[in-house]
C-alpha cells in the first residue's frame, strides 16, 4: 500500500498558492516574495522574537539583584504595547 501523492504542501493547502519560487525571487532581476511568504513568514517573524526574547528579558529581570524600575512614561508605553502585541 503507497501513500496518496500530493501535490500541495501544507503551507500551500494554507496559503492557496506556492510557498516559495526561487525563480521569483532570486532568478530574476526584479526578485520579489510569493503572496503566501508574505503573508506567512513576515507576519510570524516578528511574533517569535517577541515570544523568545519575552521570556528571556523576565528571566533576566527577576534574576537581577536591582529590580527598580524608573516608570517614567516611556517605560509605561512599552510594557503597554508589549501586553497589547502579546494579546494579538
Amino acid at each position: 500500500m503507497s501513500l496518496p501523492n500530493r501535490s500541495l504542501s501544507s503551507f500551500e493547502e494554507f496559503c492557496g498558492g506556492v510557498f516559495w519560487d526561487q525563480a521569483l525571487s532570486w532568478d530574476t532581476s526584479d526578485p520579489d516574495f510569493t503572496a503566501c511568504f508574505n503573508k506567512t513568514a513576515f507576519a510570524w517573524a516578528p511574533s517569535l522574537v517577541l515570544f523568545i526574547m519575552g521570556p528571556l528579558e523576565a528571566r533576566r529581570y527577576f534574576k537581577s539583584d536591582n529590580r527598580n524600575i524608573p516608570w517614567s512614561w516611556l517605560n509605561i508605553s512599552k510594557v503597554r504595547e508589549y501586553v497589547l502585541y502579546a494579546m494579538i
